[in-house]
């Protein structure tokens, strides 16, 4: 598996990201997991367009999803 690395640019397909903020007068960085989705022909978290932090984050991801999660399904769905 590649190792994910910190990147300005925004994402260009759904899933699940690292966000890491970045807080310009302060310097601290907050750093999560969010979920990112078409909204209204846009990636957007939740309601709100991720164009909107182009200048105030960097990404990483998209975040695989487990190998024990598609097999579940795939379980579930076969029954």
């Amino acid at each position: 598996m590649n190792p994910l690395i910190w990147k300005r640019e925004l994402p260009t397909q759904p899933g699940w990201y690292w966000l890491r903020e970045l807080e310009h007068f302060t310097q601290q960085k907050e750093v999560r997991v969010v979920k990112l989705r078409n909204y209204v022909g846009e990636l957007a978290m939740e309601n709100s367009h991720i164009a909107n932090w182009k200048e105030k984050s960097e990404w990483a991801g998209p975040i695989p999803e487990p190998q024990e999660a598609k097999t579940i399904i795939k379980q579930k769905e076969q029954t």
